[in-house]
């Protein structure tokens, strides 16, 4: 006949099953105000993305005027120094 041993063992397995302890844990992570924080992290970090990034265009202007400046004057090392370079030239 059929025993119970497997079905004890994957009893612990169960899939889409939260004991009592991680249901209210689930429930505690994912409450209105927890979101809310999550979120205005995540917006944070996304403002001080855009703050550095405007913040550095005009080093990067710079930086592309002398390279096309140097690659109208010796146009191997300008595509050379192009390469190089973090961003478009």
């Amino acid at each position: 006949g059929q025993s119970d041993k497997a079905a004890g063992w994957l009893a612990s397995m169960a899939v889409g099953r939260l004991t009592e302890e991680d249901a209210v844990r689930a429930r505690e992570g994912t409450d209105a105000p927890v979101h809310v924080g999550r979120r205005f992290g995540i917006l944070a970090k996304a403002r001080r993305r855009i703050v550095f990034v405007a913040a550095s265009l005009p080093l990067w202007m710079t930086v592309r005027t002398c390279v096309r400046l140097v690659g109208w004057i010796v146009p191997g090392l300008g595509r050379l120094l192009a390469r190089m370079v973090p961003v478009a030239v």
